[in-house]
């Protein structure tokens, strides 16, 4: 269901959500699956942990990845939190961006930020 690409390994549903937690937090998340009921729930539990409430409307965007450009994405990636340690980008569908839209995410999956969360997710 996840795969935490750092660590290049495919998890559960259940086995993501016990491995999730405040102090250890992945710069990026890759999110698959048939349930988008599921991806959702495990998208959430990262807010929770991620980004204060309070704080959710100026460090979480989330977006479709056929109606966004994968530069917008990235640049928002690298921008920092504000009144917060970590901000939050979700790009759903990422199976519609073009080859070189994925080129350009590679290079920001190779050095992402560490004060974001860039979670991506595709349909299986």
């Amino acid at each position: 269901m996840a795969n935490k690409l750092q660590k290049n390994k495919s998890l559960s549903f259940l086995q993501a959500i016990k491995s999730l937690s405040r102090d250890s937090l992945s710069p990026i998340y890759f999110i698959y699956g048939e349930e988008r009921y599921l991806q959702d729930e495990l998208i959430q539990k990262i807010l929770e942990l991620a980004v204060d409430a309070t704080t959710r409307e100026f460090n979480l965007d989330i977006f479709y990845a056929n109606e966004i450009d994968v530069e917008k994405t990235i640049n928002i990636s690298r921008s920092y939190p504000l009144i917060a340690d970590k901000r939050v980008v979700v790009i759903k569908d990422i199976h519609f961006f073009k080859a070189n839209a994925i080129k350009q995410l590679d290079n920001y999956l190779a050095n992402p930020s560490h004060s974001t969360c860039l979670i991506l997710t595709y349909p299986k």
